[in-house]
């Protein structure tokens, strides 16, 4: 029997438009699947798509070509929380969309720009539309390397009651980009400039659509069939990969060991999924079709693989080796409905792949959403504007070349509250006298309004304000919790806490109940391996008098046995009782308390002495300073900063004699003088090693 569960709409296939009146309801929103694979199936070929919408080839035809700014998250599709379902809140109202709207609201996060270069042309009406598109996309950390696209794209046909998609065919290419390697990433990566890194291919032909990808060792494949009746069916694949390293009791892999087979490990499951979509019955299913084990060769046999291969191209030069064809894998057939192959179950539950047909419910009035970002919206509907949100800005500026020629470039930047950031590419070129423009997406300019500009500066300071304040343990009832019990001094304090277990995460999460006095953890979290939750059942819960009673630690007992074998204890003068402080904190106030034994003892009290402590910071201007300020620690000095750096270049440059120009005899076997403040003048110096510390002198303690 089919199991239905009841599930948001599944990307681009299966969206449906609707428009409402205010901004409430009609604000464009993106839904997603969590869990469902077909949308890693369509998400590049989504993605690919919105940028060349994006980029509007359709305005250029036979204008030469022309450049284009898209922005990358535009294009990107959200996914929701999939543990977060049961409580989510059943859709009412909003419109969807296959991709992602820009609109008149700018977004506190960073935008990516990428530059694209176009080039469309067309013979005649009966002529094909033929699309070339250069895109680059820089880096943006050092972690990062430059990468161009290169896209085909012909068009024969717009969409039409036969062709829903349209008809076209587009290719794309994937490379690295050694232009402007400024990262030097390209050595670390071990890649070369212009190699390539991925490719692809999308065809839609009357109601068919076909799209391929492959790179990085990975591909992704789907092809569907839109029905005259609405409906559509195709088959599509997936990866259920899963590795056997247990990071709780082997730790880290030896990566530094070269005899270390990472691939001995993991298991790569290959499935293809046919699937069905009624328009009707508003019901989506699918179901596993066939799956392959992919394995790859081993480094050694390749090795032989790759002589072999040497060996005929040097008895015949003709010969040509296919080198992909060394290190391509073998796929064995595991599971096959046609043929009744089913070899899954050597793999246990490891492999998570649902065998028979699986059906979800596509309907919006039974649908079940997770919120991923919120919208704040006033009363009546309309969209609340944000005082001061972060924005994109873009300068023009020049570049002086080698030769003496000049080009122009685009300098992107995104302002917010965290500072601004700027294209790292372009850095080097913006001085103080640069103009940026605010940029602005989906609404009209008004020619006749004045164009907010603006100048950037760098500042050497930054000034963070902390505020300590004291709230009772009863306020933070019912907020999440997260404590961390990774702590070897305390363990046996821990294992008494859990009832005699020691404990299995490093850290938990939970919330406090002010009535009951008891905290309850519901999530235990480990980091070996990345970041690992697991929902406990059942919950863990002690109070706070449990902890008192097990998170302490006694000094100064003495322990005498008596004469009639029983045990006599007692302090002594200097016996001190520690009573572990329970430090929490919260996502959703994004602070850290420090919850006391009195604090616990006296859970209303707000108090210095009784009351939680915590922090907040926040960074301000030096302008908004008017109190006095007094360092107590590292406190630069102006004109000792200046006699530091004096000495580091006086030291370095061999004022001293140092390794320019001192006497080495002590590697030669001969009197090592330098290190008692001799002919080593380099390492000795005037200083006997030491430059001057550019910290002010404020004393030995506070």
């Amino acid at each position: 029997m089919s199991r239905i569960k009841y599930l948001l709409a599944i990307t681009a296939l299966l969206f449906s438009q609707h428009s409402f009146a205010a901004a409430y309801e009609d604000d464009p929103q993106r839904f997603y699947v969590d869990g469902q694979s077909i949308n890693d199936a369509l998400a590049t070929v989504n993605q690919i798509i919105c940028f060349i919408g994006a980029m509007g080839p359709e305005h250029f035809v036979n204008d030469g070509p022309y450049k284009a700014t898209i922005y990358e998250e535009d294009c990107e599709t959200t996914s929701a929380d999939a543990s977060s379902e049961a409580s989510s809140a059943t859709a009412t109202s909003a419109s969807s969309s296959s991709t992602a709207s820009s609109t008149s609201t700018t977004t506190a996060s960073s935008k990516t720009a990428t530059t694209a270069t176009l080039n469309v042309n067309r013979l005649s009406s009966i002529a094909p539309v033929k699309t070339s598109a250069w895109v680059s996309s820089p880096a943006q950390t050092q972690d990062e390397f430059d990468v161009k696209i290169y896209v085909d794209a012909q068009q024969t046909g717009g969409v039409s009651e036969s062709s829903p998609n349209g008809d076209f065919v587009m290719r794309f290419s994937t490379h690295a980009d050694g232009s402007q390697d400024i990262f030097g990433g390209f050595d670390n990566f071990g890649i070369q400039d212009g190699q390539q890194l991925g490719q692809g291919y999308i065809k839609a032909s009357g109601s068919s659509l076909k799209f391929r990808e492959f790179g990085n060792g990975a591909e992704n494949d789907i092809a569907a069939t839109f029905l005259a009746n609405g409906d559509k069916r195709g088959v599509y694949k997936e990866f259920a990969g899963f590795n056997t390293w247990d990071w709780e009791t082997m730790g880290e892999p030896p990566w530094d060991d070269p005899t270390f087979n990472w691939n001995e490990y993991v298991t790569e499951i290959q499935a293809v999924y046919q699937f069905y979509l009624s328009a009707a019955d508003k019901g989506y299913c699918r179901r596993l079709y066939k799956a392959n084990e992919i394995i790859w060769p081993t480094y050694e046999d390749a090795r032989a693989k790759e002589e072999e291969e040497l060996a005929k191209q040097q008895a015949d030069p003709s010969y040509i080796i296919d080198w992909a064809a060394i290190w391509e894998p073998q796929e064995i057939a595991i599971y096959n409905v046609e043929s009744g192959l089913d070899n899954l179950s050597q793999f246990g539950d490891q492999v998570e792949l649902v065998l028979g047909e699986e059906c979800f419910t596509i309907d919006r009035n039974r649908a079940q959403r997770n919120v991923h970002r919120y919208g704040v919206y006033n009363l009546d509907g309309s969209r609340l504007e944000i005082g001061n949100p972060g924005f994109p800005m873009r300068a023009e500026i020049e570049e002086t070349l080698d030769d003496g020629n000049t080009i122009k470039l685009m300098a992107h930047a995104f302002a917010d509250y965290w500072g601004v950031h700027v294209d790292p590419r372009v850095r080097r070129l913006v001085t103080e006298n640069t103009a940026f423009e605010k940029e602005s997406f989906g609404v009209a300019a008004d020619a006749n309004a004045e164009v907010q500009q603006y100048n950037l500066r760098t500042t050497d300071i930054r000034v963070e304000k902390r505020t300590t304040s004291f709230v009772a343990l009863n306020d933070i009832d019912g907020i999440t919790l997260a404590m961390h019990v990774g702590d070897s001094w305390w363990a046996d304090e821990f294992t008494a806490l859990f009832g005699g277990t020691a404990p299995a995460y490093q850290e938990f999460e939970g919330s406090f109940d002010k009535d009951t006095s008891t905290f309850t953890l519901t999530k235990g979290i480990n980091f070996n391996g990345g970041y690992n939750a697991t929902a406990l059942e059942p919950a863990i819960t002690f109070t706070t008098t449990d902890w008192q009673d097990s998170m302490f630690k006694e000094w100064g007992l003495t322990t005498v046995t008596n004469a009639d074998g029983t045990t006599t204890t007692t302090k002594e003068d200097w016996y001190h009782k520690e009573i572990r402080n329970l430090g929490v904190w919260s996502h959703d106030t994004r602070q850290w308390y420090e919850i006391s034994a009195e604090a616990m003892a006296d859970p209303t009290a707000a108090t210095r002495e009784a009351g939680i402590r915590t922090e907040t910071n926040e960074f301000i201007s030096p302008a908004d300073i008017t109190e006095t300020l007094y360092c107590i620690r590292e406190c630069l000095d102006g004109s000792k900063i200046q006699q530091t750096f004096a000495d580091a270049l006086s030291m370095a440059g061999g004022d001293g004699g140092g390794q320019e120009g001192g006497d080495m005899e002590g590697q030669e076997g001969g009197d090592m003088e330098g290190q008692e403040g001799g002919d080593m003048g380099g390492q000795g110096g005037g200083n006997n090693g030491f430059v001057t510390s550019p910290y002010a002198d404020v004393g030995e303690y506070l």
